[in-house]
């Protein structure tokens, strides 16, 4: 059997190099396109190789690491060797270290994470949370629960842990069906859950309550 593996497919215009960056505190934006050019067309490059592959963004990702300490230890080596009270030799120093910073960190760390194919996986998973979250009475209260979602789900490590514990609310959920006595209880639940008022809070609690101590008594 042969698996085939969809990617989302990303609209052109937002695999070009970015204009602004949300986080751009040391203001890179403001001086590396015009100070190392070719970034540009660089980027435009790398975007649809990988802007829609998780995988190969990973492997990048790593690649750009190594090239990253390697990079730094050559140029640190002639640092070390070097004359460095000569004023060009210190300038071609710091230009060597901003384009190493430039094609191996901004790009992985900023222009990417930060950049427009960010903001469409942001929009896009907010899209589908807001398939899935019930409609509350209250927009401020709904717009809380996307919002909440939302964070949970950009946690990276934390979204493998909230995954972990759906899926286990699932299980969970099916041994209770499979007993008689406590599918009377989950089914006594799940008609409060569906009614959506915070009024039943404490009824659904005293449930679990009663689920979590039962004994054959």
């Amino acid at each position: 059997m042969v698996t085939t593996v969809t990617f989302m497919k990303i609209d052109k215009h937002l695999l070009k190099f970015p204009q602004t960056l949300p986080n751009d505190l040391e203001s890179f934006m403001l001086f590396y396109p015009e100070k190392f050019p070719a970034i540009v067309d660089y980027y435009e490059e790398i975007a649809p190789k990988i802007a829609g592959d998780p995988k190969a963004y990973e492997k990048y990702g790593f690649w750009a690491r190594d090239e990253l300490f390697e990079g730094f230890e050559k140029i640190k080596n002639d640092y070390e060797k070097g004359d460095q009270d000569d004023l060009a030799f210190l300038v071609e120093i710091d230009q060597r270290f901003h384009k190493l910073t430039c094609y191996r960190f901004w790009i992985v760390n900023y222009l990417f994470p930060d950049g427009p194919i960010h903001e469409f996986y942001v929009n896009s998973l907010k899209d589908l949370i807001h398939k899935f979250v019930d409609v509350w009475e209250e927009v401020e209260e709904y717009e809380d629960k996307v919002v909440k979602i939302q964070r949970d789900m950009l946690q990276s490590d934390y979204a493998d842990l909230y995954l972990q514990q759906a899926l286990g609310g699932v299980n969970f959920v099916k041994l209770l069906e499979e007993n008689k006595k406590t599918k009377l209880l989950l089914n006594e639940a799940i008609d409060l859950i569906d009614q959506h008022s915070s009024k039943n809070t404490q009824k659904i609690n005293s449930i679990w309550d009663r689920l979590l101590s039962r004994d054959d008594s």
